[in-house]
């Protein structure tokens, strides 16, 4: 059972429903809640508002539905201790409501639709989203139907490691028992990745896997001290969350490895002898390492380049004009893959904002710099939430501008 799991049967609590007034129970203590959605998962009398507190009842909402805190995050006053028991205020038509926070409400997010996935290794099943409502079987590796998942954090949460330990999600599938719960499982549809291009080191102990799971018999020797991978994932295990990195085999496939624990300077300090690191989208090469502003710098194209050492994220290359560091943390937050050339016309206007890469935050040209201009691209990227970027030439050097304005 994963940790995760074990935080819910552990954290959520049952409260007994019934009309709830001053009189009978006590009176209005307040504290916050972190939660801006929570997911009820079971059939949740709704309460009215009188006066900023639980009212007699209005009815049940059915079960597996998403609602809005109406408050927000930590604000003092939205989670409400009435009578000993928490309760919390929530968004309708009707306006505002309240709910007991109860093992039947879950903090996090529902997702409520239908897609295929695939089952690497056996699971449990439940009845309910819920680790005590186990049904008594099992379901082996294989394809299934998801039709609905919850992605949870824990309630209680006081620090950022706890936050990642205590989360989770449940996924809701189709089975020959009817609908069916199974808590973190690993379905490689289902895992989110980031693009990570640094180089890992190994202990020479770690086994690869074709999923991000180490499944008895499926893993194999990785044979160097090291990988480059093309994307890591954080995924809930037994001990806690772990690193799982994807990366090319020698043969040209794809494998996953979750690296040994390593003391730090291990881990983000060692030497490569001249193997080779890839560049996938090219990067800024310095004289040196470290604090990049007014160093020399210089253009390395896409490719592969013997590479001599890795220091905290920085990897020294042996190029044709010489040695060169390079910043693989922010190489593809700087220039991310999927970049095209463009011919897009694209307007400028004294409320237009230009940045120094689509990702990193850094503002090359505050509001106010131009004029109202109509200017060609250069190139265009499309970011996986769909958001779209320009890459034009301007009298600082090329800049990047987003076609919707960013807030702040």
């Amino acid at each position: 059972m994963s940790k995760s799991v074990r935080w819910l049967a552990a954290a959520l609590f049952l409260l007994l429903p019934g009309i709830v007034s001053g009189e009978e129970t006590g009176g209005l203590q307040d504290t916050s809640i972190a939660a801006q959605e929570v997911v009820i998962t079971a059939d949740t009398r709704l309460y009215g508002d009188e006066q900023g507190k639980p009212g007699p009842a209005e009815g049940v909402l059915p079960a597996q539905q998403e609602l809005e805190v109406d408050c927000l995050p930590l604000q003092p006053g939205c989670l409400a201790l009435y009578g000993g028991k928490p309760w919390i205020p929530v968004k309708t038509a009707e306006g505002r409501k309240w709910i007991a926070w109860d093992r039947g409400v879950m903090q996090g997010r529902l997702d409520p639709s239908e897609r295929q996935g695939t089952l690497v290794h056996k699971v449990q099943l439940y009845d309910e989203p819920d680790a005590e409502q186990a049904a008594g079987e099992e379901l082996g590796p294989q394809p299934v139907v998801i039709t609905a998942s919850i992605a949870y954090t824990p309630r209680d949460a006081h620090t950022a490691s706890s936050m990642v330990a205590e989360s989770g999600t449940w996924y809701r599938i189709s089975t020959s028992l009817g609908a069916k719960w199974i808590p973190n499982p690993v379905i490689p549809e289902e895992v989110e990745q980031r693009p990570y291009i640094v180089p890992v080191k190994l202990s020479g102990t770690e086994l690869s896997y074709p999923y991000p799971y180490a499944a008895d018999g499926a893993g194999e020797r990785i044979g160097q001290p090291w990988v480059q991978p093309v994307s890591v994932a954080v995924l809930p295990g037994e001990d806690g969350p772990s690193a799982w990195y994807r990366y090319k085999g020698a043969d040209g496939g794809e494998r996953w490895v979750s690296p040994d624990p390593l003391t730090q300077e291990e881990r983000n300090r060692f030497l490569l002898d001249g193997a080779p690191v890839e560049l996938p989208t090219g990067a800024r090469g310095f004289a040196g390492r470290g604090k990049e502003e007014g160093m020399a710098q210089r253009w390395l194209e896409p490719g592969m380049y013997p590479a001599d050492e890795v220091y905290e994220g920085w990897v020294k290359l042996r190029t044709a004009g010489g040695s060169a560091w390079v910043n693989l943390n922010r190489a593809l937050l700087e220039r991310p893959e999927g970049i095209v050339p463009s011919e897009e016309v694209i307007t400028l206007t004294p409320q237009t904002r230009a940045y120094r890469f689509p990702l990193t935050g850094e503002v090359s040209h505050e509001a106010g710099t131009f004029r109202l201009q109509q200017v060609r691209a250069l190139e265009q990227w499309t970011s996986p939430q769909g958001d779209v970027w320009y890459r034009i030439e301007s009298f600082g050097g090329p800049v990047w501008i987003p076609e919707k304005p960013l807030p702040g």
